[in-house]
């Protein structure tokens, strides 16, 4: 309840929460939701300058002011909530992230007034404060000797130097993964699930196969009322979609220094055409989670349907009728998003929210129908369908 009021529409309302929120992670520094609690914070670094400078002074206390030499543990929390933090930026992005660096380590003008006059010049101080810089090698210093911990293993071969992996270690390792997902024990099942969404990250032609795409349907279609396991699924695809969009904007910006060389449409084509193919396997399953009972699952559905709208990977117009399904969602965050997309979507493409209104309102029924179950009410009459 107090996190929220750090968007009330009063000035000194968002200071004091600020403020509280401030102490808890100074007073509490190994609470588990102080990666939450900054995130919260950070956001509103573009606020009004009074708050602009509170949130500058609280990051510059907790995070760039320098620790003792002996105080590792101190070190080690800073990092370890720096990375939580930045970890979240998938979702939201990192413009708020970037903009509070940017009030930290920006140079500031100093006023210096020369001896025995009355004039004044602006001499600009080209360089951060030594406590941020001391504070920013701590940091660094403490990150690369945790790289060392994780590298300094026994470095002796697991097998025979010559053969080196087998070629069908990818095979291998997918096969073992499979096994494991249908296990008849729920959390192995569902670690193994969570394992091979990371693993086709990086061996995305796997999400092709007709047997994973089989598995994954046959979970999103399920008619269980285990929503977590339909919740990994779809998170799976997300994080698919979110680091190829990530890769293709990284080489994009790679490129851009030999784009005098390089065709830069042709090779980005490459990579989004197989984000177009893989989603377009799973997008039906996705959307029928437009009407799941479970709030969380209809969340999640659409959020991969904001990314690959994002992304353009599929003709908008097949998603409109269950983004007005959704925008009649009881959850706020749902129905809010869903709204949004179809606004972005009507600025577009003038006149395709129109051309599916009629659908959209059969399936806003059926949503409602599900949820009046879901809350046992009796007797109910679903208001706005004729």
């Amino acid at each position: 309840m107090l996190s929220t009021r750090i968007l009330d529409t009063g000035v000194s309302v968002r200071k004091r929460v600020i403020k509280i929120l401030r102490d808890i992670c100074i007073e509490y520094p190994d609470f588990e939701k102080i990666p939450e609690i900054c995130v919260k914070m950070i956001r509103r670094v573009n606020d009004e300058e009074g708050i602009q400078k509170l949130v500058t002074e609280v990051f510059m206390k907790m995070w760039f002011t320098p620790c003792a030499k002996s105080d590792k543990y101190g070190i080690q929390r800073k990092i370890n909530q720096i990375i939580d933090v930045v970890n979240s930026a998938h979702d939201t992005g990192t413009s708020w992230l970037e903009g509070l660096l940017m009030s930290i380590f920006k140079p500031k003008e100093n006023m210096v007034k020369l001896d025995g006059s009355t004039q004044e010049t602006v001499k600009k101080n080209t360089e951060p404060p030594q406590d941020i810089v001391l504070a920013c090698q701590q940091l660094a210093d403490g990150l690369v000797d945790r790289l060392i911990e994780l590298e300094d293993t026994d470095n002796a071969p697991l097998g025979d130097a010559n053969n080196g992996l087998p070629p069908t270690i990818c095979d291998n390792v997918f096969e073992c993964l499979m096994f494991f997902c249908g296990c008849s024990n729920h959390e192995i099942r569902k670690q193994a699930l969570i394992s091979l969404g990371s693993f086709c990250v990086m061996n995305d032609d796997y999400l092709t196969r007709s047997e994973l795409k089989q598995f994954y349907c046959d979970l999103l279609r399920s008619s269980s009322n285990d929503g977590g396991i339909k919740i990994i699924c779809m998170r799976n695809i997300w994080i698919y979609l979110t680091e190829s969009e990530m890769f293709m904007h990284n080489k994009e910006k790679e490129w851009e220094k030999q784009s005098k060389n390089e065709d830069l449409k042709e090779m980005n084509d490459v990579s989004s055409g197989m984000a177009s193919r893989i989603i377009q396997l799973y997008l039906e399953e996705i959307l029928d989670c437009f009407l799941n009972r479970d709030d969380a699952v209809r969340l999640w559905a659409v959020k991969v349907v904001q990314i690959v709208l994002r992304q353009g990977l599929v003709h908008p117009v097949r998603m409109v009728p269950y983004l007005i399904c959704l925008s009649t969602d009881l959850k706020v965050e749902s129905a809010h998003r869903a709204d949004a997309l179809l606004k972005d979507i009507d600025k577009t493409y003038s006149g395709f929210v129109n051309m599916k209104v009629q659908f959209g309102l059969q399936l806003c029924f059926k949503l409602q129908e599900i949820l009046q179950k879901n809350n046992k009410a009796k007797n109910e009459i679903i208001r706005g369908y004729a």
